[in-house]
């Protein structure tokens, strides 16, 4: 579960990352829906992949990238206004 502070508030979008046939498969569900990721890469603690969301004003690339530590993760995401930090924690089921 990821925390993304927004000018709206804390954001708070599930990362599902999962390894199936010795591939990884990503996943990042949140408030505008769930989409596959397709160019996640995880290379030891670190990760990075990039989503494009559609707003009134436009499409969006952000670019995310940082590191897991056990059970938390810790990141950016790069946006053409700039960069946001996020946090994030394994939600066992």
């Amino acid at each position: 579960m990821l925390a993304i502070p927004m000018p709206g508030g804390i954001e708070k979008p599930a990362l599902k990352i999962r390894q199936r046939d010795g591939k990884l498969k990503a996943t990042l569900k949140g408030r505008r829906g769930s989409k596959r990721l397709k160019n996640f890469t995880l290379e030891g603690s670190s990760f990075a992949f990039e989503q494009m969301i559609e707003t009134p004003k436009g499409d969006i690339d952000m670019k995310f990238r940082g590191s897991i530590q056990g059970d938390r993760i810790q990141g950016v995401i790069e946006l053409p206004m700039g960069i946001l930090p996020f946090t994030g924690k394994r939600k066992l089921y």
